[in-house]
């Protein structure tokens, strides 16, 4: 995957994100610099809800409960070496 590519794949993971929690806009979405996405809450706080890894999903919250219904999700990427 070339660097060109990653606005597209961003995008389209954000599609899946807003599809399946309606209720947040792209205005709301932020990506780290660790290939985290974030969800950032009325309060200030940002919560992972995409990582492209599974243990990734630590974040602080704000205990006002706005995060309890958001949909979150990883992608397995295929990391075999062609030979």
């Amino acid at each position: 995957m070339t660097i060109k590519q990653f606005p597209t794949v961003h995008r389209s993971i954000e599609n899946i994100f807003l599809k399946r929690n309606r209720h947040c806009t792209r205005d709301q979405l932020h990506w780290r610099g660790d290939s985290r996405m974030e969800w950032m809450c009325e309060h200030g706080v940002g919560h992972t809800v995409f990582s492209p890894r599974d243990n990734d999903f630590v974040h602080g919250c704000c205990m006002e409960g706005c995060c309890s219904s958001l949909v979150t999700f990883s992608i397995k990427f295929n990391d075999r070496v062609r030979q």
